[in-house]
């Protein structure tokens, strides 16, 4: 690594870089740079910490597409400024570089560059980062079903299932569902559209929970849901019927309590 920069300019440097933020002049001071293989591994450095700060469960780019991306984005800069082989024996006093003339907020970002900075200048590694985070943010915003009673339940019964498409489980929030008499239970169901591609019963649906109800007819309680939740767009309802305990699989039932989708 060049020693005639102080680590404040190097730093400064490289986040004007990855941020497509260099003039003239250091954009041809930072392309002399690049061949550096301390400066390569600044500029990774730089994109993990940002990456891991803003959206920790995407996945980094293999460094073989990152480099590929950076050698294509730097050459074409390259080629509107000067000769390529000129350039490679460009050596400028890098001390010279003024600090003063960089913006200020990029001022604060070279100072935070090692913890904050990622490949920002790319703009097809902008575009796949946001849509990596946009994803993470939609599947972690949990599924809420509120089944509404039919023509035989009270219309006072109420059940709400709120999912978590990640991790596949989910809360079973019952009020004023009333005991049933020995040897039935109450059955969730998943319903799926007649394509989806998931193993159904005859009716499109999953069985999804087996349960009963304390003599309040109030309960909360944990439930795994199938996979198919994590495709929401292929549930078309989630309905709860009335089943003999001994085979609830049968599903011969009406739905008491549905919500369509």
């Amino acid at each position: 690594m060049n020693q005639s920069m102080t680590p404040e300019q190097l730093q400064l440097l490289i986040a004007g870089y990855v941020l497509n933020d260099l003039n003239d002049e250091e954009a041809t001071v930072m392309e002399g740079l690049l061949e550096d293989a301390e400066i390569l591994q600044a500029i990774d450095q730089m994109q993990f910490a940002l990456e891991a700060a803003y959206a920790p469960e995407e996945i980094q780019p293999s460094p073989q597409l990152r480099t590929g991306i950076m050698n294509a984005a730097t050459g074409t800069q390259a080629l509107d400024r000067v000769d390529l082989q000129g350039a490679q024996s460009i050596n400028p006093d890098l001390a010279s570089l003024s600090i003063g003339a960089l913006p200020r907020w990029l001022k604060v970002l070279g100072t935070l560059a090692a913890l904050l900075i990622a490949g920002l200048s790319l703009s097809n590694y902008v575009m796949w980062r946001s849509l990596r985070i946009q994803q993470a943010r939609l599947q972690s915003e949990p599924l809420v079903f509120s089944l509404q009673p039919t023509a035989n339940v009270a219309p006072t019964s109420k059940v709400v299932l709120q999912v978590n498409p990640d991790t596949l489980r989910g809360t079973l929030k019952i009020d004023n569902l009333p005991p049933l008499e020995p040897g039935k239970v109450y059955v969730l169901w998943t319903v799926l559209a007649p394509d989806a591609p998931f193993t159904t019963d005859p009716k499109n649906a999953i069985l999804t929970e087996v349960f009963t109800v304390s003599p309040e007819g109030n309960q909360t309680q944990p439930i795994i849901l199938p996979s198919a939740f994590q495709a929401p767009e292929l549930v078309k309802a989630v309905a709860i019927t009335v089943e003999d305990a001994a085979a609830p699989q049968r599903h011969q039932s009406a739905p008491i309590l549905i919500q369509k989708l």
